[in-house]
């Protein structure tokens, strides 16, 4: 099962595409082995490590891990585009706020903001590390660092003169020159970004705003217990149907990381459960105001019949996963509030079936001529519009997340998908009333049943209704 889904995924994702797989330790060499193998051992790109819940019974340690092993469909283009997996910094918001209240409270007064600010560090000694070297505040309210100016190795271009501002003298050059080039450099002194001294006489620093830095290189390794990912997803829930749900912050942190120059990605989960992928996508829409769609795809799995989610009257784990994904993005939403007012929180179910052609195929000796009208239906007698539609789409090649809107002519149900890019009319019978008000909307598509018209003369009359009134419509018929 895990090596065609493999396969299949990588054959999905784009050149840029990312795949991320979940795993304990028990499968997680095997599972290395496989990805090596579908993705090629040149595309792997970190095998990540999550720390959870660990057990004090245990004999040698206390476990509770599970991995996260992740490949690219082509790392080379990664590179080529310059693609770099960051995550928000840790306490970011937590000091930009006490800056901002530092700056409002001194009346915008530069050096009463920054004692103030500072004071509020001495109360913080558990703030990430690299977020305490910004201990300032400028004269525009904004926290900065001073950098160092210096180049790692000598380069002829990074040695030149840099002159004070004031004396308009040359300041003293790094061993190895500048770590900006020369227009580079011109650049940041144009912007207030270079700090010099008194004179000539000090070396410059680099002025490092905190408001540039709000996302820092992903660590490898995530310590998070699982214990509130399942009480989340309780109370969400009402109950507890779940011994160890996905989390998803953990799942958000991550998709967040690999789209964050993307917000239009899509994200598919092969393995969706719960729907908590579906569930991270929407709150990472909500904080950022992307647009991610995703698709999860599950098993038809029934739930044990002494199951609490039995007993709620839920019969698959699709069905949990629809009602979880409706309850999560109401909830989201409300959160959201006027902050994201056209956040979408809708999602299609759909559910793999076979075709909606009905079986005509019979041998000589199975037919004979008084059985000849029961093959003339081309449709599947329990078939829907909708189950119609959605084969037509996908025939089109159009999206099946498109909007569709339903009317009704003439007594018969007209599908309209993404404002008239398609018009369906699925009745038994289609008067040519009804094709000629189709037609005058000027549908880039249209599409009928075969067996609606009853003759070859009502075919090639509705054809003759679109050429003369809509000739640009690509006209079709199932």
């Amino acid at each position: 099962m895990m090596y065609s889904r493999l396969k299949l995924a990588r054959s999905l994702l784009t050149d840029d595409g990312v795949m991320i797989v979940a795993i304990d330790d028990h499968e997680h060499a095997n599972l290395r082995s496989l990805l090596d193998m579908v993705f090629g051992a040149d595309n792997f790109l970190a095998d990540v490590v999550w720390q959870g819940s660990g057990k004090n019974d245990a004999r040698f340690t206390s476990g509770g891990l599970d991995y996260m092993l992740i490949y690219a469909r082509s790392k080379k283009t990664l590179i080529g585009l310059d693609v770099r997996f960051k995550g928000p910094k840790r306490g970011y918001d937590d000091v930009m706020e006490a800056g901002r209240r530092a700056w409002e409270e001194s009346g915008h007064d530069a050096g009463r903001a920054t004692a103030l600010y500072r004071d509020w560090w001495k109360t913080k000694p558990d703030v990430e590390a690299g977020l305490k070297a910004y201990r300032d505040i400028d004269e525009l309210g904004q926290i900065f660092t001073r950098d160092n100016l210096a180049s790692p190795n000598p380069r002829e271009n990074l040695q030149y003169e840099v002159l004070h501002p004031v004396t308009r003298q040359p300041v003293p050059m790094h061993e190895y020159g500048w770590r900006l080039s020369r227009g580079a450099m011109e650049e940041r002194i144009a912007q207030d970004r270079i700090l010099f001294g008194a004179d000539h006489t000090t070396t410059p620093r680099f002025k490092r705003l905190l408001g540039d830095m709000d996302r820092q290189a992903i660590r490898p390794v995530i310590q998070q217990e699982r214990a509130p990912a399942s009480d989340a997803l309780t109370k969400l829930l009402d109950g507890k149907m779940f011994d160890y749900p996905k989390d998803v912050g953990v799942l958000g942190t991550w998709i967040d990381a690999v789209t964050s120059s993307d917000k239009d990605a899509i994200i598919l989960d092969f393995f969706a459960g719960s729907g908590s992928t579906g569930h991270a996508v929407m709150n990472l829409n909500a904080g950022d105001q992307g647009n991610r769609r995703f698709i999860l795809v599950q098993l038809d799995e029934t739930l044990d019949p002494g199951s609490v989610g039995r007993k709620r009257g839920y019969v698959t784990l699709a069905d949990v996963a629809r009602e979880r994904l409706r309850r999560a993005g109401a909830q989201v939403k409300q959160e959201a509030g006027l902050l994201v007012p056209d956040l979408d929180i809708g999602f299609r179910s759909l559910r793999v079936d076979g075709s909606n052609k009905a079986d005509v195929l019979r041998t000589a000796d199975d037919t004979d001529q008084l059985g000849l009208d029961d093959l003339a239906p081309s449709i599947k007698p329990d078939r829907f519009a909708e189950d119609l539609l959605f084969q037509v789409l996908l025939d089109w090649g159009l999206e099946l997340s498109l909007p569709i809107a339903r009317e009704y002519w003439d007594g018969l149900e007209v599908l309209s998908v993404d404002a008239d890019a398609l018009i369906a009319c699925f009745a038994e019978s289609v008067t040519p009333e009804v094709v000629r008000v189709i037609a005058s909307r000027g549908p880039l598509r249209a599409v009928f049943r075969d067996d609606a018209f009853k003759s070859d003369a009502a075919r090639i009359n509705a054809e003759q209704v679109f050429r003369e009134v809509s000739p640009a419509t690509e006209v079709r018929t199932i």
